[in-house]
């Protein structure tokens, strides 16, 4: 029997619920409105609203924009990142002279940061993350394309502390197949291979995990089986 010494987990959906354009277009538009309505420029630096764009163009533009960087990254493996995404935008609506990085920076925090006020936990994760942190070494590895929103929803919801690598593409401009690599060598997994030991990899929402994974739960507490399942 090969016993389990880590475990790799997935972000979104699996252990945090975000408004993102694949689960939840629209809460995902709903905060970019927020944006366009609420976050105004700063020192001469223009906000949306200064564009002279409606918001029926701006958000008709951005789902174009979003449509075409997923479909990107799909093909090439390239993570993109929210500045992308409002740089296609405007190029969409044929805005000639673009907002300097630092503008498009800015909007993606702004943009981030509204975004993670929304994320909800999934059930039960805390209570399934703390315990297995108890038998195994945990790390999360996530593609998404504004790092910031992944920890700092971590943080808020109290799981941060319970993984020793967190790895995001956006960082990185790699999607999850090529930053599994680096989380593991972030697990030192190495040694972990020298001894047989084995990785599991969930990317299954964290509630369907004793049904799936062929766990079993008492109470609270979750019971690791000893050989390692198929990845989810």
């Amino acid at each position: 029997m090969t016993p389990i010494k880590a475990v790799l987990f997935d972000w979104g959906e699996t252990l945090v619920r975000i408004p993102g354009m694949i689960h939840s277009p629209e809460g995902h538009l709903g905060c970019l409105e927020r944006l366009f309505e609420e976050c105004g420029g700063e020192n001469g630096a223009p906000g949306l609203r200064d564009l002279g764009v409606s918001w029926p163009f701006l958000r008709t533009a951005y789902v174009k924009a979003c449509r075409k960087h997923m479909a990107h990254s799909a093909t090439t493996r390239r993570e993109h990142r929210f500045e992308d995404r409002f740089a296609t935008t405007l190029r969409l609506l044929e805005i000639e002279q673009l907002p300097e990085m630092a503008v498009l920076s800015r909007w993606a925090n702004q943009f981030g940061e509204l975004i993670a006020q929304d994320a909800e936990m999934v059930d039960g994760a805390d209570e399934v993350i703390e315990e297995l942190g108890r038998h195994v070494r945990l790390a999360i590895v996530s593609n998404y394309p504004h790092a910031p929103v992944v920890y700092g929803t971590l943080e808020r919801l109290g799981l941060r502390r319970h993984f020793c690598a967190v790895v995001v593409s956006s960082e990185l401009s790699w999607l999850k197949r090529i930053l599994s690599s680096i989380a593991r060598r972030s697990l030192a997994l190495e040694r972990v291979r020298r001894r047989q030991c084995s990785l599991v990899t969930i990317s299954t929402t964290i509630s369907e995990l004793p049904r799936r994974w062929g766990c079993v739960q008492h109470g609270s507490r979750l019971r690791l089986p000893h050989s390692p399942p198929r990845p989810i």
